[in-house]
């Protein structure tokens, strides 16, 4: 718990309200733009936010942390990097 101020790059923990939600924000935007190389979807943020949301209240502040960081560390996203574009015929990919 000591290290998590520093992992998220603010003491949650100390927050409530909008600051708490900022915080959170914040954390899941650097964390999965590192993560997986590219800004997360509005979608996506959503879901990372929620799961956050359900393992804060089932586990406590720490766990839910550690599960998310596994949770991202393990998605297909981070495990593998998808080319994007469109193949051109003309030069044979």
């Amino acid at each position: 718990v000591q290290d998590l101020p520093k992992l998220m790059g603010c003491n949650v923990a100390s927050l409530s309200g909008t600051a708490a939600d900022g915080c959170w924000k914040s954390f899941v935007r650097g964390f999965g733009r590192r993560a997986f190389r590219r800004p997360l979807s509005s979608e996506e943020e959503t879901a990372h936010l929620a799961f956050l949301a359900s393992a804060r209240q089932r586990d406590g502040l720490s766990l839910a942390v550690e599960a998310y960081v596994t949770a991202v560390l393990s998605a297909p996203s981070f495990l593998y990097r998808p080319e994007v574009g469109v193949p051109d015929a003309s030069t044979g990919g």
